[in-house]
């Protein structure tokens, strides 16, 4: 990672904001951008996310995760094995811990299309099957959100 790089474009875009959402607070540090009405954001480009190794008063929780947005079911099988072998731990919804106890989602932009979709009673038959899966299945999200 371009350190100075990062830096200029930091300071050019002025990007340094927090959010109260209910019970949880959101904070980036990067830039914004729109494309095709969608918003974007970049977090740290490049840059290494370290963990320091804490002591038993400083573990791993939920707070903190990383999402791994996967193009389709393959991707999300693949991610998934990888992270929840050797001793990871499967919870719901598309988050596991891995076998250090970091939190992760393996999740799809594709939930959206269900989750979010303009038929609110099949967004709430897509909710209801995705609060049911530990592992994301788009095939039947998908199913419940058309009533199949």
């Amino acid at each position: 990672m371009n350190i100075e790089k990062f830096h200029e474009r930091l300071q050019s875009s002025r990007r340094i904001h927090v959010k109260q959402i209910h019970e949880v607070m959101e904070i980036v540090l990067g830039w914004e951008s729109r494309n095709n009405g969608q918003l974007q954001k970049q977090f740290l480009e490049e840059a290494a996310l370290i963990g320091l190794n804490g002591g038993p008063q400083f573990t791993f929780s939920e707070a903190v995760s990383l999402q791994i947005p996967c193009s389709n079911q393959d991707e999300i099988d693949r991610y998934w094995d990888l992270l929840t072998a050797d001793g990871g731990q499967e919870s719901q919804c598309g988050w596991l811990k891995d076998k250090f106890g970091f939190s992760w989602q393996v999740i799809s932009p594709e939930m959206n299309q269900y989750l979010g979709g303009s038929d609110h009673e099949g967004a709430q038959r897509a909710t209801q099957a995705m609060l049911g899966m530990k592992k994301i299945n788009l095939a039947e999200m998908r199913k419940a959100y058309l009533g199949n």
